[in-house]
């Protein structure tokens, strides 16, 4: 949910901090939110709309930029801010279209971490209602949002250098779909720490390009080589977060290949 909402600075008291101060103050602020899941997006801009300092975000929700919700780092550069405009930063909602409910963890079952090089910062999902739910609201601590940031950018960056390297296509490759990787072994590990902080069991997303040409349906999971094929979601028929393979155990969840012409690649991963 994306939730067009106005943060207004106000006016400059500090007149010393030039301009630069300025976007360095803005760009430190919403980029936090930003890492929390508090406002959508990876980008930022401003502007000055009649002397006040004006930046438009999306909200996730309409109490995101609630005071409880930012990290202990914001907390410190909202302080920067005030001093620098003699005030705190002020919030007004402008959308027009805005939901009567919002969905609570409580009525979740089952989340998944999940990111690729084309997703926002947030990565983790309602399995079954397919809604991303911001790191803010998971009672993790702001250590572990920080770790959940700095994995989906060593994802993000080995799942660009799968597409687009040539040479170290394969090294990136193994990253991603072995299940013993240190890409992988990092995502699960904060997959056990979300499971712990919300009570809600969390699976983790493991990639999967090249299969067999036979058998692939009937192959084991990689963590506990037990079956874990999810025959109540058909392979011609999969969707977002609609996983064929689903281990319970292991906390594993797959895709179905997209590609079957090379038979070495398949034996990656399994």
């Amino acid at each position: 949910m994306c939730i067009s909402t106005e943060i207004n600075f106000g006016k400059l008291k500090d007149k010393s901090l030039s301009t630069d101060d300025i976007d360095n103050l803005i760009c430190e602020f919403i980029s936090q939110l930003q890492r929390r899941g508090q406002v959508g997006g990876t980008e930022y801009n401003w502007s000055k709309i009649k002397g006040e300092i004006r930046s438009f975000v999306q909200m996730s929700h309409p109490k995101a930029l609630s005071e409880q919700h930012h990290s202990k780092w914001n907390k410190e550069t909202i302080k920067k801010l005030e001093n620098a405009f003699g005030a705190k930063p002020q919030w007004n909602i402008v959308d027009d279209d805005i939901p009567s409910k919002f969905q609570r963890l409580t009525s979740v079952k089952r989340l998944v971490l999940f990111t690729t090089m084309f997703e926002y910062i947030n990565c983790i999902y309602d399995m079954d209602s397919k809604k991303m739910f911001p790191l803010y609201q998971l009672s993790l601590t702001d250590e572990q949002i920080e770790d959940i940031n700095r994995w989906i950018s060593a994802y993000k960056l080995h799942d660009q250098m799968w597409l687009l390297s040539g040479k170290l296509e394969i090294l990136a490759y193994k990253q991603l779909v072995e299940v013993h990787s240190e890409l992988n072994k990092d995502g699960r590990e904060l997959c056990a720490l979300t499971e712990e902080a919300t009570g809600i069991p969390t699976y983790y997303h493991l990639m999967r390009y090249w299969g067999r040409k036979e058998d692939e349906d009937k192959r084991k999971c990689p963590g506990c080589h037990k079956k874990w094929r999810n025959k109540s979601v058909d392979i011609d028929e999969e969707s977002f977060l609609e996983f064929p393979y689903i281990c319970d155990k292991c906390r594993l969840v797959s895709y179905y290949p997209s590609s079957f012409d090379n038979q070495r690649y398949a034996k990656i991963g399994e």
